[in-house]
């Protein structure tokens, strides 16, 4: 899928840590606002599927009260542009 960034959404960090309390991963999320140009949306090995979701469907999916968050700090900037 080719896609236009529209600007960075979101930048954080999520650590997990072993029963020790070293980290065990330590993930860097950076979300980007993108406008969809050409081709469909396909999952890779990192997903099981890919769809798209109205806001009043996020409740479905059980999204994480982060990712929720930053979903709509998108919708947001949508409304904005």
């Amino acid at each position: 899928m080719t896609v236009r960034v529209l600007g960075l959404v979101e930048a954080f960090d999520r650590i997990t840590r072993d029963p020790d309390g070293r980290a065990r991963y330590h993930y860097v999320l950076l979300d980007f606002l993108c406008e969809p140009l050409e081709g469909n949306p396909v999952a890779g090995s990192d997903v099981d599927a890919v769809a798209w979701a109205r806001p009043e469907e996020f409740a479905s999916y059980r999204l994480s009260a982060k990712a929720s968050a930053v979903c709509q700090k998108a919708l947001e900037r949508c409304r904005r542009r």
